[in-house]
């Protein structure tokens, strides 16, 4: 807070990714992400619906742990 309040800095930093945000967008551009925009939705996303393994490599994880024996006491499917 040396040069402006923290409240200040922060209302800068809001009307900045506002105006960034609403920004002109060549054709074919559907939104104008901010770093760290994408990643944090994908995290949500997979917090929410789990996160896609595909059959391979969800085959070759049930075989681990038959061969363990695990997969009666940790189902998973």
């Amino acid at each position: 807070e040396k040069f402006v309040s923290l409240e200040d800095f922060q209302e800068s930093v809001v009307r900045f990714l506002e105006n960034l945000k609403t920004t002109t967008r060549i054709p074919g551009l559907e939104e104008i992400l901010i770093p760290g925009e994408r990643a944090f939705r994908e995290r949500q996303k997979r917090i929410k619906n789990g996160i896609p393994i595909d059959k391979t490599t969800w085959s070759d994880i049930k075989k681990i742990l038959i061969q363990v024996d695990l997969w009666n006491k940790y189902p998973l499917f």
